[in-house]
């Protein structure tokens, strides 16, 4: 018997099945039950299966614990199983991984992994991880400071993954606004991007009204001004 043959049996007869320490039972009832949010009930099935190679149920696990129910894992056992959830490729897993680095959450502090972690979770298509990798690059936060490189990760998402990012566009456009880094100033380019960060952030929008003279998104109601 595989998962699949109990996805039309009830609730009461999986647990059951589950309650005897069947492996698919215990993995069915227990992805019932995250699904549902009962995430304590479903760490308890889930959790023992963790020692097998699925990596599917690690996530489950990770995210309970990560999530919501924090007390149900130490740091450092929440640290190792994110070490294996990322050998297995997920850039959100990823990502937690690196802010475990970056907070010695689990492990030493080690900001390198930090860095190459949002680099790899970046190339991936994770928009947040490029982000970050770029305010990194802005502040000189765990590397040498570098506008330039600031910019390029910026912009690079775009370029890499053919569409666009809202906070992405938005600190693109103020580099070419304000030519940081060796972005050309390409005011074209400039309302482009700021009209569609606009579609989220205030910032954005007010910008683009003060370049440009029009509301982007004018059906969007404005925010009241302090």
């Amino acid at each position: 018997m595989n998962r699949n043959d109990l996805a039309s049996w009830s609730d009461e007869q999986v647990k059951e099945l589950a309650d005897s320490g069947d492996y698919n039972a215990m993995y069915e009832y227990g992805a019932r039950l995250y699904v549902r949010d009962e995430n304590r009930e479903a760490f308890k099935y889930l959790y023992p299966l963790v020692k097998f190679n699925n990596s599917i149920i690690w996530g489950y696990v990770i995210d309970i614990v990560y999530g919501y129910e924090h007390d149900l894992m130490s740091d450092k056992e929440l640290f190792e199983l994110l070490l294996r959830k990322h050998n297995y490729s997920s850039s959100y897993h990823s990502y937690i991984l690196a802010e475990f680095y970056r907070l010695g959450r689990g492990t030493r502090r080690n900001y390198k992994k930090y860095i190459e972690l949002l680099g790899i979770c970046s190339r991936d298509g994770s928009a947040y991880a490029t982000y970050e990798l770029a305010k990194c690059y802005e502040r000189g936060y765990a590397v040498k400071k570098s506008l330039k490189k600031a910019y390029q990760t910026y912009n690079s998402f775009v370029d890499d993954h053919c569409r666009p990012d809202y906070w992405c566009s938005y600190k693109t456009a103020i580099y070419r606004l304000h030519q940081w880094g060796g972005a050309k100033k390409d005011m074209a380019m400039i309302k482009y991007d700021l009209a569609f960060a606009a579609k989220v952030h205030d910032e954005a929008r007010d910008l683009h009204i003060e370049l440009f003279g029009e509301d982007p998104v004018p059906d969007k109601p404005r925010r009241a001004k302090q």
